[in-house]
């Protein structure tokens, strides 16, 4: 490491934790290293390695794109660190899950206290937003997780899946911090209930789903419909918060979020039901937020507004869910 970023890093530290002591104490129980070795990286005699300073930046969220950026060899906008830490592997799942959603919570959490903070979201996939609230519902996107990642018995049956109550306490979180974030945009692909609506009937043709729970499925389908409804009548969520949506009038090719909190950006590209890539890069997150402003000029507003187009795409996703039934096949 440089000395330029070696600084960096030092002057990073100091403004996130302002006690020249408490930090030195802090270093030494984080590296593991003498108070002399603390202190003559802080010096710069010595640059810390790359393990030391992974380390540090996720303790004091210091971003990695900036310090590498920091180099004068180095052009910044070349740089994007991705959080790579909490990917998911094939084992551990239900762990990594609560790791994954549990973060995303202490985020909107943090949210709640900026000066100023808002998301925007492009889905062509639910967004946990939306499906958390509705027990049925959500257990499903876990079981059809879980059956794709961890390579269960192909007779694996929806009943037989316990929710672990970990696992239940962290959605529960994440729903009450979530709904409290002071402005959301959501852009929605048309096709999120008929691309739901047909994976479950596609486990329900394998045995895998029974009819009893298919009318639950249904149950909760009309209650996030509903929801969706109230919000673009009201402008807001049921906290009370400013939450607008568009319907996508093109094909959304995957799901992005973008949050901004005060002069603090995060760009997330989101894949595999839960998993996602975590981008602090400047550059990266202002082409994010470019491209949802951008994909707003090709979408239907029904937040307060275009009321005919509204009643058509409820009365619509209404008549399909009372579809999903084996006579409605």
């Amino acid at each position: 490491m440089s000395n330029r970023t070696n600084e960096a890093l030092v002057a990073a530290m100091k403004q996130k934790a302002p006690n020249g002591d408490t930090l030195v104490n802090k270093l030494v129980e984080m590296l593991s290293l003498s108070k002399v070795a603390i202190y003559r990286r802080l010096r710069s005699e010595v640059p810390f390695t790359y393990d030391e300073v992974t380390k540090i930046a996720i303790h004091y969220d210091i971003s990695l794109d900036q310090l590498m950026g920091a180099d004068i060899n180095l052009n910044k906008s070349k740089w994007a660190v991705a959080d790579l830490d909490m990917l998911f592997t094939s084992t551990g799942n239900y762990r990594q899950y609560c790791n994954k959603i549990s973060s995303f919570a202490d985020l909107f959490r943090d949210m709640q206290y900026a000066r100023s903070a808002k998301m925007y979201c492009a889905a062509n996939i639910f967004p946990h937003t939306f499906i958390l609230p509705f027990e049925n519902l959500s257990r499903f996107f876990y079981y059809k997780w879980n059956y794709l990642v961890s390579g269960v018995n192909p007779n694996y049956c929806f009943s037989k899946m316990e929710t672990p109550a970990e696992v239940k306490e962290v959605n529960k979180r994440f729903m009450e911090e979530a709904k409290h974030v002071q402005r959301t945009l959501y852009i929605l692909s048309r096709s999120l209930f008929t691309d739901t609506v047909s994976d479950i009937r596609k486990f329900h043709e394998h045995g895998l789903i029974t009819e009893k729970e298919l009318e639950l499925f249904k149950k909760d389908l009309h209650g996030l419909l509903g929801m969706i409804e109230r919000i673009a009548a009201t402008g807001c969520n049921d906290a009370g918060k400013e939450t607008v949506i568009y319907l996508s009038d093109i094909t959304l090719d995957a799901s992005y979020v973008y949050l901004e909190c005060d002069h603090q950006t995060l760009s997330i590209h989101r894949s595999f039901f839960i998993d996602s890539l975590n981008f602090k890069n400047s550059t990266i997150c202002r082409i994010q937020r470019d491209w949802v402003e951008m994909l707003k000029r090709y979408s239907t507003l029904i937040t307060q507004c275009c009321e005919l187009q509204r009643f058509e795409y409820i009365g619509k996703q209404r008549k399909l869910i009372d579809e999903l039934s084996s006579n409605g096949y």
